[in-house]
């Protein structure tokens, strides 16, 4: 039986909708929690003889002291969210280097990691976005994530036991994989969950910072027979009990959100290679391959939900899941799965692209065809990539000069080509940006710029943009005085003929 790619998405959109609401109602329970808590302590320390008094639980239900303590403890929560959001949210690399990885360099002669960079530039080329810096994480197992709060910071992290054991073909299914979370916001998704289950986390630490500083009060006041800190002792363990309670219930609903994203990741995967076996084959390899998905990290249990595998083994890993079991992975994309993993051993193919795509993408750039989509449905198209586009953005590529794909991944370079892009082919406007230039940009990407510039004019107009995506990362890479100068440069050359393109416009 075939996959229906788009009811799935639906199904895994609504069942991810349903258990973010159970993240609302396990918070409004953990408020109710702490009030009984604090109302307990406040009603016992208020009673004359401790427990020998009367003590009666309807007592407890005091509206002014509710709303204090449920505005105090969402605050709380929300604010320790808040912090630890903010924390990861001015980038993926931030999470990226946390966990070990390693910006891979553009140019890298390494064949292996060349192969993955350039599936990665396909894939972003295709799908109408940014082309995202990729991380290398030093990891025998196989595994990749996206991580990032929008698709402008996003990054690509994959395992070196990935790009060791996939093929071209699987690899693509897995970048493919990790552009759906992109596409679809689960990236910020994710860092939400982080944030919420860290919030949670915190009415425990404050409960034993309640419990230390109560045991030593009592000894202090034991000495001199004063007070009474066991209500102290009773709340502080109370809060403790809550908060891991919470952070407990926090990671399941965090995981069975995080299965439900990874079908729909799935699924669209399959959408756009269009070859079930691409991300089938990965998943498979992950299960017969010696290390798995396995990461060494200590912070692995804290972003597993962001990663294409498990990363986590053992009892911890199965009670919070949060990917679904590869059987049930692979026989949702390839039904006629049966359960028997293959050995895997080290990757030998060349790293030209796969024969299909590859005699795809030669048809299009020897035949300089037009994108796959015309101008009227270019915007329902971003995001949305498909083979023919993957093929149209590998052609696109393979067609640059290879002295422009090598310039454009350097920060030095990538500011000559756009500057480049935007060079007038009318004389008068030409002469007053090259002098713009001249006067205002650094020496050495000016004498660039005017190397590549025969280069540039030479190029499939359709090349100009997905140049610009390809050149996000390095320019991402300049320091804050070069962006400012950069982007006064861009400025004048876009006005300097005082009309403006659709391209400059863009």
């Amino acid at each position: 039986m075939a996959m229906d790619f788009f009811e799935s998405q639906d199904v895994a959109r609504r069942n991810t909708g349903r258990l973010v609401l159970y993240f609302v109602l396990a918070v409004i329970a953990i408020v109710t929690l702490v009030y009984l808590a604090v109302a307990a302590a406040v009603l016992w320390s208020h009673s004359r003889g401790g427990m020998a008094a009367p003590f009666q639980w309807s007592n407890l239900w005091d509206l002014n002291l509710l709303l204090w303590v449920g505005l105090g403890t969402v605050i709380l929560i929300a604010s320790a969210s808040l912090f630890k959001m903010a924390a990861l949210a001015s980038g993926g690399g931030i999470i990226a280097e946390s966990l070990g990885g390693r910006p891979l360099d553009p140019n890298t002669a390494n064949r292996l990691e060349r192969r993955l960079l350039n599936v990665v530039e396909e894939m972003a080329i295709a799908s109408g976005t940014p082309v995202p810096p990729v991380y290398l994480l030093d990891d025998a197992g196989i595994n990749a994530f996206a991580a990032g709060f929008s698709p402008d910071n996003a990054v690509i992290g994959v395992t070196r036991g990935a790009i060791q054991t996939l093929s071209r073909d699987e690899m693509q299914g897995v970048i493919a994989h990790e552009f759906s979370h992109i596409l679809n916001g689960d990236m910020r998704l994710n860092i939400r969950l982080i944030g919420i289950v860290h919030g949670i986390l915190i009415i425990g630490l404050i409960g034993y910072f309640i419990l230390r500083s109560s045991l030593y009060s009592g000894r202090y006041r034991s000495s001199r027979r004063q007070g009474n800190p066991l209500p102290l002792i009773v709340l502080g363990l109370a809060l403790i009990v809550i908060g891991y309670a919470g952070m407990f219930f926090g990671n399941l609903i965090k995981a069975a959100i995080s299965r439900q994203r990874e079908y729909l990741a799935d699924a669209a995967a399959v959408q756009f290679t269009r070859n079930p076996h691409s991300i089938a084959g990965a998943l498979k390899k992950i299960g017969g391959w010696v290390n798995g998905s396995t990461l060494e990290t200590p912070k692995v249990q804290e972003i597993s939900h962001m990663l294409f595998g498990p990363g986590v083994a053992g009892l911890w890993g199965a009670m919070f899941a949060t990917h679904p079991p590869l059987v049930d992975r692979i026989r949702r994309i390839t039904p006629s799965f049966d359960g028997e993993f293959p050995e895997v051993s080290p990757v030998t193919e060349p790293t030209t692209a796969a024969p299909a795509m590859a005699a795809a993408a030669s048809a299009f750039a020897a035949a300089g065809a037009p994108p796959p989509q015309g101008a009227p449905d270019a915007v329902s198209q971003i995001g949305r990539p498909t083979t023919a586009h993957l093929a149209y953005a590998a052609g696109l590529i393979d067609a640059l000069p290879t002295r422009i794909k090598q310039t454009v991944h350097e920060p030095f370079g990538a500011r000559a080509v756009v500057y480049a892009l935007l060079i007038n082919t009318e004389p008068e406007p030409r002469d007053r940006q090259l002098t713009r230039l001249a006067e205002h940009a650094d020496r050495p990407v000016y004498d660039e710029t005017k190397a590549i510039l025969p280069l540039m004019e030479q190029l499939d107009p359709a090349a100009r943009l997905p140049l610009v995506d390809m050149a996000v990362p390095a320019l991402r890479a300049l320091s804050p005085k070069q962006y400012e100068a950069f982007g006064n440069n861009v400025d004048q050359l876009v006005k300097a003929d005082q009309k403006m393109s659709l391209f400059e416009w863009t």
